[in-house]
């Protein structure tokens, strides 16, 4: 994936809601406790609040909470302003309002209370679908109540709220106005259409703390709307549709409710309602939750909870309420248990009662729901225990295959396979419910069949049932999981999938007779040397009073007991002998010490053997192109996908002498301007395994392959030394390419290739006659004076007895010995003369000591390059991760996108002065929401850029990232390279030694010139001097002027157009080593002159405006 890019809504939307990542999922939550009042933790105020208010009113109208984001509405009392939300509510026929009640949360997880005022209500006649008029608006609302919250005496009469809490997520605020209590009388409002506004009194600026009016599904009438009279958050005074501002569903409705007179006391019988559990059944001892729908709302009842379990008769449960709550059950200990509930509501004035139609639960096993949420990467394949076979090709998050059954024995081991579909890092788990709890994790439940494996299996582990296993049918849940390194049944996970099956546990049995010990199995049956492996039998006779003995029989030398004798059935785990092609067969002897017979298992063979592990490059093949080494000279097809992950090419062979040294040479497709890792592994002991611990001879690092077509001329070349101590014979080479990482010997992630070669070890012989001197080859061929490159030769003569010489000849001067004197090949660093455009040969001197005989190499030649030369890195910039525009100095020019991410811009110069400090600007795209900008100057001319020739910019997204770069006091007159790298990073990894770099893939590298013309002289150390006007070009009606030297006096301002005329003046204070120059409209497009005054100083600088 090339990066994560946070999609956000329209910028009105950003503004007014209170978008936090998980909003959305809060303020579901939130919502949901809403519902569920008194079974949270509730805050309350300390003045006129009563609980659930209005819950003994009649109800005129209502929008539930529907679980949406909030929208704001907010009065902010610093600026006596705010932004408004409104909805509309109908009334069919004249009618008394007495409450009004609302719903909404705050952006703070401790609540709002530091900075809640109060609360304000409007109420407004409809007119053409909108209110008609607005808060601070000309037109009066029907009714306007603004009541204050103290957190000392209390709120205003006529205002309570009660606050809901949860851990992890946003208060949600139930704001109440009682109209009659705050006015002294109702509100009556004719039938017709109505507006309604809720805001709260926010004592903090608009930028911090905001209530947000929470949104219904219940849409009644007109589309919500908003108000902004002073443009807080982009709108206007206009009632805008909310979905409009939005884009979104969200917004078609808000919660609020409209209550009109108390309901009338109870009288005769009530009604009792409908009972409800939920859920119906659970494990024993879980909890479940007994509610109730159509119950009487009247006052004056009373309400008692009672249960019935298993017929024993009715009981209260809880104390009798005098409103209606849900109740909070425990379920019975007993499986089948069965528990009916009811609710009896009385009528306390007549003592009338009635009883709800009743609900039940059961006791039954019930298990948590599990499931993986994707399966392209990690499924599971085939799952085999106990008589389970199954294999699947269509895989799911979650897979219910409780209908296959497997049987086991109290007791006895039983062998589970599962073979699946991995990546990388995979963990492989099954849950068995021994004691039949509905819990998957008890001790001795969880069985970790694979930790962390890249392999597909089949993994294996023997599962021995507990001997208290409860009988009869139970389940058993198999889980594969990328990076699921603690085992849990329960939850969703990103990667992987469940399955659940079923298994019935039988009772274990007395042996008798002569029993069966089955057939054995070695796994796997061939493996390297001291490698682990298991051995295992099935069919053989289990229950109480059977022994079981493993036995060995290594090469035929005589059958040798393994391990203790056991009383209950395990597999053994074996270690492979030292030597390969050692054959190492198994049995197993079982005995019934009842009936004292015993029989012995069939035999089963281990074979030592040099075996490799496999490799998988699951996100792509990109292949290995060419191979040459010892003799190998292997070209492939550069298809990407058009060949395995692993090529097996151990019929190619190279031969090699115990310490020698080879060269080696390796291209490979990169798939396009990225960066491909090379490695080398050859198997020196001949053990079967890749070392790659740090410092192993096994393990070779060979240089980078970048942007390559695999077709093309770049190549990976370096060399191979073969230990001394290297096994004689045939061992195995391993080549791998990688992107962007080195590659494990087993590796299973991510984008390459690899492939197997045989390389044949031998003892060198002693050398005769003339040996051949080979070909030398430099890499680079060309470079900058003072750099390294690497003398290498191919086709000489290797063995015991000769001598290796490497000797150059700089610009015809005669040749001189180079490094010392070798017994052994081994290539040579060198670096180049530090004057621009010298010829340096280089040939390798071979001498068979024996003989007295010496050749010498064909000659190659290196070039210190007459101009300096700079690396070109490949970046993508297609996506918006460029840089739009570069100003400095003279230069200022505006791009897109180059092609592969560079652009050579070193035609345009910027004139500096040694000493002096310039204000740069770079303009970055909305690529990503981290666009780092730095900036390089190789000021020691040297064709690289060092740490002290860094400067971070800045990082933004779609922006002008302006920062100062320091010329270095006593810099020569002439030209240096400056590079300006937009990269899509955080701050943390735009560091100084990216110039050059490709791994981060995402940006656009351009270069350009500087030219320092002279030295800042003594006369400009005036304190004006320092002075630096940016952004230059001026795009808008602003400028700075930075003068640090100024902090704290004024300076006067002149600007005037080519022709000499004023266009203004203005004398300004510098603040903070800054001043900020506002000209408005003053400055039409073109050139213009700003001259700047101080204490007799004046300092004059050209100025482009847009």
């Amino acid at each position: 994936m090339k990066k994560i890019t946070m999609l956000f809504l329209a910028t009105v939307v950003s503004t007014l809601m209170w978008v936090p990542s998980n909003a959305q999922i809060d303020l579901q939550l939130s919502s949901k406790q809403t519902t569920i009042r008194g079974t949270q933790n509730l805050s309350h105020n300390s003045g006129n609040f009563y609980r659930g208010a209005g819950d003994n009113n009649t109800v005129i109208f209502e929008q539930v909470e529907g679980g949406g984001n909030g929208i704001v509405s907010d009065y902010y009392i610093p600026i006596d302003s705010g932004a408004y939300s409104a909805d509309d509510f109908a009334l069919t026929a004249e009618t008394d309002v007495h409450l009004m009640q609302f719903q909404g949360f705050g952006n703070d997880t401790a609540g709002l209370e530091s900075v809640l005022g109060g609360f304000q209500l409007y109420v407004y006649a409809d007119t053409g679908g909108a209110p008609a008029g607005y808060p601070s608006g000309p037109n009066p609302a029907i009714l306007e109540l603004d009541l204050n919250w103290d957190a000392v005496n209390g709120p205003d009469a006529g205002l309570s709220y009660e606050k809901i809490e949860e851990d992890g997520f946003f208060p949600v605020y139930i704001v109440t106005f009682d109209i009659e209590e705050a006015l002294g009388n109702v509100l009556t409002l004719a039938a017709g259409n109505y507006w309604v506004v809720i805001a709260a009194k926010i004592n903090g600026p608009t930028s911090s703390a905001r209530f947000n009016w929470i949104t219904s599904n219940d849409i009644n009438g007109a589309l919500p709307k908003l108000s902004d009279p002073q443009a807080l958050f982009g709108s206007d005074a206009s009632w805008l549709d909310l979905n409009v501002l939005t884009a979104g569903t969200d917004f078609n409705a808000l919660a609020f409710t409209v209550y009109g007179p108390l309901l009338p006391d109870c009288n005769g019988i009530p009604d009792a309602g409908i009972t409800i559990v939920n859920p119906a059944s659970g494990n024993e001892g879980s909890t479940y939750t007994v509610s109730a729908q159509g119950t009487s709302g009247a006052p004056g009842i009373s309400f008692q909870w009672q249960s019935n379990t298993n017929s024993a008769g009715w009981i209260d449960e809880g104390a009798a309420t005098t409103g209606y709550a849900a109740y909070t059950a425990t379920a019975p200990t007993q499986l089948g248990d069965v528990v009916e509930w009811r609710l009896a509501s009385t009528c306390v004035a007549t003592t009338d009662t009635a009883y709800s139609d009743v609900a039940t639960f059961t006791v039954a096993i019930s298990y948590c729901e599990a499931a993986g949420g994707s399966t392209t990467f990690e499924n599971i394949a085939n799952v085999t225990y106990a008589g389970i076979n199954n294999t699947t090709t269509a895989h799911a998050g979650y897979n219910n295959f409780t209908a296959q059954i497997g049987s086991v024995m109290q007791g006895s081991p039983n062998q589970i396979s599962v073979t699946i579909t991995a990546d990388s890092d995979d963990f492989v788990y099954a849950f068995i419910d021994w004691n039949q709890n509905g819990t998957l994790d008890d001790a001795g439940e969880v069985y970790t069949i694979a930790p962390g494996t890249s392999s597909v299996g089949p993994h294996t582990m023997d599962i021995t049932v507990p001997t208290d296993a409860v009988l009869g049918n139970t389940r058993m849940r198999v889980k594969v999981g990328w990076n699921e390194s603690t085992p849990n049944p329960c939850g969703t996970f990103s990667y992987g999938e469940i399955e659940d099956y079923t298994v019935l546990v039988g009772a274990s049995q007395d042996c008798s007779g002569t029993p069966d010990a089955g057939i054995a199995s070695v796994s796997p049956s061939v493996g390297n040397i001291n490698s682990t492996y298991t051995v295992s039998a099935s069919g053989l006779t289990l229950g109480n009073g059977l022994t079981y003995q493993w036995q060995s029989n290594t090469d035929g030398a005589g059958w040798v007991d393994e391990g203790v004798l056991l009383t209950q059935y395990a597999a053994f785990t074996a270690t492979a002998p030292a030597m390969i092609e050692i054959d190492v067969e198994w049995r197993l002897i079982t005995t019934c010490t009842i009936s004292s017979e015993s029989a012995t298992s069939s035999v089963a063979t281990f074979t030592t053997a040099v075996t490799y592990c496999n490799v998988n490059f699951p996100s792509a093949v990109e292949p290995i192109t060419y191979v040459n080494f010892g003799g190998i000279d292997n070209t492939t097809s550069a298809v990407v996908g058009g060949s395995p992950a692993l090529e097996d090419f151990t019929s190619l062979m190279a031969s090699v002498f115990q310490g020698e040294m080879y060269p080696i040479e390796i291209k490979g497709n990169t798939d396009g301007g990225f960066t491909s890792k090379i490695v080398v592994y050859i198997d020196w002991n001949q053990d079967g395994v890749f070392d790659n611990a740090v410092g192993s001879e096994e393990m070779y690092t060979l240089p980078d392959i970048v942007g390559s077509t695999g077709e093309d001329a770049i190549s990976s070349v370096g060399s191979i030394a073969v230990p001394a101590s290297a096994m004689l014979g045939n061992t195995t080479m391993r080549v791998m390419k990688k992107f962007n990482s080195v590659a494990a010997p087993c590796n299973a992630a991510g984008f390459g290739q690899a492939e197997d070669y045989t390389i044949l070890v031998e003892v060198a012989s002693d050398c005769s006659g003339t040996p051949d001197g080979g070909i030398a080859i430099v890499n680079p061929v060309t470079g900058n004076a003072g750099s390294s490159y690497t003398v290498t030769a191919t086709g000489y003569t290797t063995g015991n007895g000769l001598t290796y010489q490497w000797q150059s000849n700089t610009n015809s001067a005669g040749w001189v010995n180079e490094g010392g004197l070798e017994t052994s090949y081994a290539a040579f660093t060198a670096t180049a003369s530090s004057v621009r455009g010298i010829d340096i040969e280089w040939r390798l001197e071979v001498t068979c000591t024996i003989s007295v005989e010496t050749s010498y190499s064909a000659i190659a030649t290196f070039t210190t390059s007459a101009v300096t030369l700079y690396c070109t890195p490949t970046l993508d910039c297609s996506d918006g991760d460029n840089i739009l525009n570069v100003t400095f100095q003279e230069i200022d020019n505006t791009t897109t996108c180059s092609p592969n991410g560079y652009g050579d811009f070193t035609g345009m110069v910027a004139g500096v002065l040694s000493g002096d400090t310039y204000p740069i600007s770079v303009t970055v795209g909305d690529g990503f929401a981290n666009e780092s900008v730095s900036v390089w100057i190789d000021f020691n001319d040297n064709g690289s850029f060092d740490q002290d020739e860094f400067f971070y910019i800045g990082t933004g997204s779609a922006q002008v990232l302006t920062e100062d770069i320091a010329i270095p006091v006593g810099l020569a007159i002439g030209e240096y390279r400056m590079r300006v790298r937009v990269a899509a990073v955080s701050v943390a990894t735009a560091t100084w030694d990216m110039a050059c770099d490709e791994s981060q893939v995402y940006g656009e590298t351009e270069d350009y010139t500087i030219e320092v013309t002279g030295a800042m002289s003594v006369d400009d150390n005036f304190k004006l001097a320092e002075a630096r006007l940016y952004p230059n070009p001026i795009n808008d009606g602003t400028f700075y002027i930075h003068a640090p030297s100024l902090n704290g006096e004024q300076v006067e301002v002149n600007i005037s157009d080519m022709a000499g005329r004023q266009v203004f003046n203005n004398t300004l204070s510098v603040n903070n080593s800054k001043v900020s120059v506002s000209v408005n409209h003053a400055l039409t497009s073109g050139l213009y002159l700003v001259t700047l005054k101080h204490a007799g100083e004046s300092h004059t600088f050209r100025v482009v405006k847009n």
